[in-house]
């Protein structure tokens, strides 16, 4: 029964993501066949980026329902599950609580395939070092939105299948545990990853990006001032020595490809396509409207803040919509996972938590500021500069997926949120498919569900 339930809930999977989803037929083939030489393995490796396109990750579910759960938008669809994230009332069957954990460790498996298959393939060491860290960068990003989706989860090194119940029956770790092993496999891939990667495309400076943003998130469960540390050295390293530079458009973030200010993305295409401009935009221009931007979103944009009309718009019926994402017919909007611009903010953060300089915080929130047509901030004391930074990063993020781990993170959710009242509500319930098919004695569901 228990494989016969595994097997079912991945068929389930499978068939509501070709919904949203086509994946190429080379990411298709046998592990055995996709494997067998260098170019099995760069394929292989592609298939990996692929999975991180699907619904339940960058190609849907994460710009919505980090925004959903907090105050940045509003369900105004028919998806009933999304009703659950913006009332904070989530069950643990609700479906894409269970995509969200599948696609995660879907593509967790597929990189840990790799990284095993890859040991029997003729391969010069330097080869073999860059394929390990580029998979090693992917796979750190799947565990930290797990971790922060859910709190400890199960780390799972080596690839399993619906037959292979040993592999798939993992405890859940220890929240530092997870993160000890983010950093281990981000500290491999910043040793070892070029910089001059597509921004698609694991580098060097993602990987370091990715590290200041793990570390600064860390802080909140170990409050060690060495996370902080860490967190400012480097953010630092990628303003000063990345190259990356922010747009004088703010946007042209979202309209132009290749730009110098995104450090790592999610790249979409017509074929590999994503439906986030149908979902945000109204029925009056072909769209779903499944969400809609908060009146409390709208009302915290300054009149003169130029982010506003690259994130908000309205149609004729007046009704607000977010236009980061555009492409309602070919779903190719890419979708940013890391900027330059969160480098300052992650750095103003960190010295701010730290009681730093207060005019290198202020230095920090102003070139995020400015390039939005803003003066320079007036805050001038540490509770102040927290708020204004806090403000900074939810509209400059907005429609990204980063509002609600920055209101868990800074443990504010339930201060802002009405719909937040309790602490458990801070973490999303493991999916009732893991609970009920995994039998280690250490798969736990979280306080509260």
């Amino acid at each position: 029964m228990n494989k016969i339930l595994i097997f079912s809930i991945f068929l389930l999977l499978g068939f509501s993501s070709c919904e949203i989803l086509d994946i190429e037929p080379s990411q298709s083939l046998s592990s055995e066949i996709a494997i067998s030489n260098k170019d099995g393995v760069q394929r292989a490796i592609n298939g990996c980026y692929s999975s991180l396109q699907s619904a339940g990750h960058y190609g849907r579910h994460f710009s919505i329902i980090g925004d959903l759960t907090a105050d940045n938008l509003d369900w105004t669809g028919t998806t009933i599950e999304y009703n659950q994230f913006a009332t904070n009332n989530i069950e643990t069957d609700n479906a894409m609580v269970d995509e969200i954990w599948a696609s995660n460790y879907e593509c967790i498996n597929q990189v840990n395939n790799v990284l095993q298959k890859m040991n029997n393939v003729e391969l010069t060491s330097e080869e073999k070092t860059f394929f390990e860290a580029e998979l090693s960068f992917i796979r750190a990003l799947c565990y930290f939105d797990l971790v922060r989706y859910f709190g400890g989860v199960p780390i799972r090194t080596l690839p399993s299948s619906g037959d292979d119940l040993d592999g798939l029956n993992v405890g859940r770790s220890s929240v530092s545990d997870v993160y000890d092993f983010i950093i281990t496999d981000l500290k491999l891939a910043e040793i070892s990853l070029i910089t001059n990667s597509p921004s698609y495309k694991a580098s060097k400076f993602a990987s370091k990006a990715l590290l200041a943003k793990v570390y600064l998130t860390k802080y909140s469960n170990s409050k060690s001032t060495s996370d902080l540390d860490f967190a400012i050295q480097y953010a630092d390293d990628v303003i000063n020595n990345s190259g990356k530079i922010l747009a004088e458009d703010f946007g042209l973030l979202f309209t132009e490809e290749g730009n110098g200010e995104i450090i790592f993305e999610i790249e979409f295409n017509t074929q590999d396509f994503n439906r986030l401009a149908n979902y945000f935009f109204p029925n009056s221009f072909a769209g779903r409207y499944e969400i809609a931007p908060s009146a409390n979103l709208i009302a915290a944009f300054a009149q003169n803040d130029e982010r506003f009309n690259a994130t908000i718009d309205y149609d004729a019926e007046n009704k607000p919509y977010g236009k980061k994402y555009f492409d309602i017919s070919g779903g190719s909007d890419n979708v940013p996972v890391i900027r330059l611009s969160e480098m300052y903010l992650i750095k103003a953060e960190a010295l701010n938590l730290k009681q730093g300089d207060i005019a290198e915080i202020q230095n920090n929130i102003n070139e995020i500021r400015n390039r939005a047509g803003l003066l320079n901030t007036s805050a001038a004391n540490y509770t102040d500069l927290a708020n204004e930074i806090e403000l900074q990063r939810r509209l400059e993020f907005a429609f990204e997926g980063s509002r609600w781990f920055d209101l868990v993170r800074t443990e504010r959710a339930l201060d802002v949120l009405e719909t937040v009242n309790d602490i458990n509500q801070t973490l999303f319930p493991i999916p009732i498919s893991e609970i009920l098919t995994n039998t280690n004695p250490d798969m736990k569901q979280n306080q509260g569900y």
